[in-house]
C-alpha cells in the first residue's frame, strides 16, 4: 500500500495518478461540491433503516388483518397501505445502494 500524499495514511485509492486515503477524498468532494461516500454511506442506512420499518409494520399490518373479519375493509386498507409503504421504502433503499456502488466502482477507477 502506499501513502496518501495529503495526510499521509496508508491507502490503495488512487486519484488522478496521485494516491489519496478516502478521508482526504471525501473532503476534496465536499469541497468540490460532490456528495462523499460518507454520506452516501449514511443515505443508504436511512433507507435501509426505512425499509426495516416498513417491512415491520407490513407484518403488524397483516397480523391486524388475521384478527379482523375477512370482510372488514379496514384489514385490505391496513395492506394496501403497509404495501405501498414497502414498495416505496424498497424503491428508495435500492437508489441508495445504487448511487453508493456506482461511487464505490468510481473510486476503484
Amino acid at each position: 500500500m502506499t501513502r496518501c500524499d495529503q495526510c499521509g495514511a496508508r491507502t490503495g485509492l488512487d486519484r488522478d495518478g496521485s494516491p489519496l486515503c478516502y478521508t482526504c477524498d471525501d473532503k476534496a468532494g465536499a469541497a468540490a461540491g460532490r456528495i462523499t461516500i460518507t454520506e452516501l454511506n449514511a443515505r443508504l442506512n436511512v433507507a435501509r433503516d426505512d425499509y426495516r420499518r416498513a417491512m415491520g409494520a407490513q407484518r403488524a399490518a397483516l397480523e391486524f388483518q388475521r384478527t379482523l373479519d375477512p370482510n372488514n375493509p379496514d384489514g385490505s386498507m391496513a395492506m394496501q397501505n403497509a404495501n405501498f409503504q414497502v414498495e416505496l421504502a424498497s424503491t428508495q433503499f435500492r437508489e441508495a445502494l445504487r448511487r453508493f456502488l456506482r461511487a464505490l466502482a468510481r473510486r476503484a477507477e
